[in-house]
């Protein structure tokens, strides 16, 4: 074993029998179960309301979640000789959800509904509260990020085949953006209101694990206070972009939410402009604005493609969701 996560290992009370290394950190086999270290990057007092979230949830009956474990000291931290901050909590075993299987995306989304309404029960700290974005300031920030990539871009002297590629296919998600925000305006605040709890805030596959004893749900570290059928949007725009808007996998994805909590025509409104929001096309926008321009990597270029080609399919998919769950004509 590394002399560096020895140090870090003995500051818990836990006896270590094995150890490798996992996405993200160092699974230990101890005599305390599996557990999983981790780098922190965060604050204090996020991972303590995070811990204080876990703790009512399982209280409450959702149960299968990786709780962190405190060390010696009662505090989640500790450190190498380097001042590298480590967390360790519980690991759990079995095979991710396969969001291209339609009973897995089933059952993960039942398991959403069912951590959405344990979790609209449990009281958290004004401080993540205080985070809370209204979901037409956080499409209104997103837009202006896509606004803000193409200025630049427009404005260079130097273009390459990225920026050409971007300025061409501009307008047509900045137009997905405008109807999106309209439509968010036409729903109005009250409705929103109704959907507000807590959200993992990074619901995917990979956060998703198929386990002896049932889903479990991992890596709580992004939760948040805010429009919970962000969460939905996620996993589904990422099942519809793995399937290629495979129709049959967003009804089972859909279905199994609702068997949890039943939805309405105006969730089904919401869940709309989310999908027509260009997401993905923003995500490329951010990551151009927040680093040097002067080096695309081709995978840059590669998202950037496959974004523009989905897109024909993902309108064709929409069509077809505005007739299947009776979704309203909106003024544009």
């Amino acid at each position: 074993m590394d002399e560096k996560l020895a140090s870090v290992l003995e500051q818990f009370d836990i006896e270590v029998r094995n150890m490798y290394r996992s996405r993200g950190g160092f699974v230990c086999i101890t005599d305390r179960g599996t557990m999983i270290l981790k780098e922190f990057h965060s604050s204090a007092g996020k991972l303590n309301d995070e811990y204080e979230l876990k703790k009512n949830l399982r209280e409450r009956g959702f149960s299968l979640i990786d709780q962190h474990i405190q060390n010696k000291q009662g505090t989640f931290f500790a450190e190498d000789r380097y001042h590298t901050v480590y967390t360790m909590k519980e690991f759990y075993e079995g095979k991710e959800c396969d969001i291209r299987n339609g009973y897995d995306g089933k059952m993960a989304a039942k398991n959403l509904a069912k951590f959405h309404k344990i979790a609209s029960q449990v009281e958290i700290s004004q401080r993540a509260k205080s985070q809370y974005q209204t979901l037409p300031m956080l499409l209104n920030k997103r837009t202006n990020e896509i606004r803000r990539a193409n200025n630049y871009m427009t404005k260079a002297i130097k273009k390459g085949d990225f920026e050409h590629l971007y300025i061409k296919s501009y307008e047509m998600f900045f137009e997905q953006a405008k109807e999106a925000m309209s439509i968010c305006e036409q729903l109005g605040e009250e409705k929103e209101k109704q959907c507000l709890g807590i959200c993992h805030g990074e619901y995917n596959q990979h956060n998703v694990i198929k386990t002896e004893h049932g889903i479990a749900t991992i890596n709580l570290e992004h939760f948040c206070y805010q429009n919970q059928f962000l969460d939905l949007h996620q996993f589904l725009r990422k099942a519809l972009e793995k399937t290629q808007y495979d129709k049959e996998i967003a009804k089972k994805i859909l279905s199994g939410y609702s068997q949890e909590k039943p939805l309405e025509k105006e969730d089904y409104e919401i869940l709309y402009l989310l999908l027509l929001y260009p997401d993905k096309y923003f995500k490329i926008a951010n990551h151009y604005n927040g680093r040097r321009k002067a080096f695309i990597s081709p995978k840059d270029m590669e998202k950037l493609q496959d974004t523009i080609e989905q897109n024909k399919k993902k309108e064709l998919f929409l069509h077809w969701y505005q007739k299947e769950f009776s979704v309203g004509n909106f003024i544009f």
